[in-house]
């Protein structure tokens, strides 16, 4: 009987996808996946038998239930696995990922092939088969009530989050779901606002002679905050000395600022150079720099540790031309949604590509290792070990969570130190320009909390920037400039614009970079007079705690929720730890900005 072969057929997908995966799982694990396995097949039975014994309107109905149920559980999990090299499971629902993919040909392809001829065995076999239609609708709801209870209690607690067939997950995925809209405990999918599938407008194609004829790569950090990083090259940098000693002359800005400190708001404005209070249109329709990069000829290219399916990140990129990519599930199956796929695998898979790319290509590679938990070496841990000896009790917990952070950095210099030095002995690499930037960065209880998006302050959004050009690349006026910038300050929306300057001589985009609110660094930048509004909260990435203002260098007003006290404002200059607050007057009109276009004080 064809339904007795359902639910081993999806076992057999699960174990072409991810063979090697199921392997390594324990015995426990093995035992609970067997245990599911056995479960949804009955489920799986009981549904083709409602569906041969019904007739007429009844027929129709079980019927679109089988072709709903397959196409859902099955065909949108082998989707996922093909894109993302996961499924969805209940953590990733619980951090905000849709449930199912947008409804693209490639989304809906493998459920399509799955659908058709099944429907066409249930018509054949049910021609042949006597009519019992109090059989069908006691199988139907008995088929039912397992699918419910195994989606209710089917969590799998071996094999990481997916230990279990993806059918079964997909079904729990469905009861997280459900479960966290009634209890209002994951802040996640209680966002009003996610990111979503982009509409890139398009980029018109530029003649070649107009590329500066260098490769680029893009390396985007994690949380790394100016304060334990070196932008420019001093002689003992202790927070990330290998690095430091690889690029000498590299370009850095000590006075670099992120206009949020969110990755799902870095992002944007890294890529496209769109502000965070830009409408969620414009956020969802300006092109991306791998798409500037492909109009004028550049091969493309992005690797990345992130997790793809935490808050539909992997959806907001399903756009983008890319000739070579891998994300942290496809190197790591077990990447996590925090600290993703080890760095250093990251970057081996990008210098294999690259040694075999031919020039120019534009690539990406995003860390994510120094998220928190922090991803420290166990054997090379100096900060954490030096607490221990001052600290034989480990010390309060913000001093123990500063050490293992400066740990992950440090741990994270070496990789990406040899990932340089390797990519500078390649033919390549010598004709490769490399931009650094971390995308917010950190705070470490320094205002009571851990992590980021809290606030404003500048734990959170002073961070790295660099830039290390081959000879040749760069005019001298263009090095007259970046050197001038080692001091002066400059946001992170000058980034964009910067990588376009990069990649083309001129500026051929100029019609085609309206959503860019910065100005190349290889031109100046931003001056430091013109004031730009900070940011968690978008129309793309909503916020959990509300949070906003203004900065025009030295002086910046914020406000959070989290804090009594109203708008605050700063020096960063002569204070930049923040600790002095001004009276409202001496920051001048950013209050009136920070309020703007209906965004008012957070709080209220």
């Amino acid at each position: 009987m064809v339904g007795l072969l359902i639910g081993p057929a999806v076992i057999g997908i699960d174990g072409f996808l991810r063979a090697p995966l199921l392997r390594e799982f324990t015995r426990e694990a093995t035992v609970q996946y067997a245990q599911r396995a056995a479960v949804v097949s009955l489920a799986w039975v009981l549904l083709w038998i409602a569906a041969i014994w019904a007739r007429g309107f009844g027929a129709l109905v079980v019927r679109g239930v089988m072709a709903v149920a397959i196409a859902v559980l099955v065909g949108a999990q082998i989707h996922t696995a093909l894109r993302y090299g996961t499924y969805l499971n209940e953590r990733v629902i619980r951090m905000g990922t849709s449930l199912l993919p947008r409804p693209a040909f490639d989304a809906w392809l493998p459920a399509m092939l799955l659908v058709a001829p099944l429907l066409w065995a249930v018509t054949f076999v049910a021609k042949r088969t006597k009519s019992r239609p109090i059989f069908s609708a006691l199988s139907l709801v008995t088929s039912l009530i397992l699918f419910c209870a195994i989606g209710h209690r089917g969590a799998p607690t071996a094999g990481w989050d997916n230990g279990a067939p993806p059918d079964v997950l997909f079904l729990r995925a469905i009861a997280a779901r459900i479960d966290s809209a009634i209890t209002k405990e994951d802040i996640m999918t209680q966002l009003p606002h996610l990111p979503d599938a982009r509409s890139p407008a398009a980029v018109p194609v530029i003649e070649a002679p107009r590329r500066r004829g260098f490769n680029v790569v893009m390396l985007v950090n994690e949380s790394v905050r100016a304060s334990d990083a070196c932008s420019a090259y001093v002689p003992d940098c202790k927070a990330m000395p290998e690095l430091n000693a690889a690029l000498p002359s590299r370009f850095g800005l000590r006075e670099f600022r992120a206009v949020d400190s969110t990755t799902a708001l870095s992002l944007p404005v890294l890529w496209s150079g769109t502000h965070p209070t830009s409408s969620r249109h414009d956020l969802l329709t300006a092109p991306l720099l791998w798409e500037y990069a492909r109009a004028i000829g550049y091969k493309t290219g992005y690797f990345t540790a992130h997790n793809m399916l935490f808050a539909n990140f992997g959806r907001w990129l399903e756009s983008v031309p890319l000739d070579v990519a891998a994300n942290g599930t496809q190197i790591e199956p077990y990447a996590t949604y925090q600290a993703g796929a080890n760095d250093a695998l990251v970057m081996k898979r990008a210098l294999d590509a690259i040694r075999n790319f031919d020039d120019p290509f534009f690539i990406v590679v995003h860390f994510s290792n120094t998220h928190f938990p922090y991803w420290i070496d166990d054997q090379n841990k100096p900060f954490s070990d030096q607490l221990q000896k001052d600290e034989p009790d480990g010390g309060s917990e913000s001093d123990t969570h500063l050490a293992r952070y400066r740990d992950a950095i440090l741990r994270q210099d070496h990789a990406v130190a040899e990932f340089v030095r390797d990519l500078r002995a390649t033919p390549q690499g010598k004709r490769t320009a490399l931009v650094y930037v971390s995308d917010h960065g950190e705070q470490i209880y320094e205002r009571g909390q851990l992590g980021h998006t809290w606030s404003l302050y500048e734990e959170e959004i002073h961070v790295p920037f660099f830039i290390d050009a081959p000879p040749g690349m760069l005019s001298e006026d263009e090095i007259i400039e970046l050197r001038k910038l080692e001091a002066l300050p400059r946001t992170m929306l000058d980034v964009a614009p910067t990588m376009l300057a990069l990649l083309a001589e001129g500026d051929p985009f100029r019609e085609a970079r309206r959503w860019m609110k910065g100005t190349s660094l290889l031109r100046g930048g931003t001056p430091q007079n013109v004031a730009t509004v900070l940011t968690n909260c978008s129309a793309l990435f909503s916020c959990a705690t509300r949070n906003w203002g203004a900065l025009r260098y030295p002086y910046k007003l914020f406000s959070t929720e989290d804090e009594t006290g109203g708008w605050r404002c700063f020096n960063v200059k002569s204070d930049p730890e923040e600790r002095h607050l001004l009276p409202l007057d001496e920051c001048g009109d950013l209050r009136a900005l920070a309020e703007a276009d209906g965004r008012g004080m957070p709080g209220r």
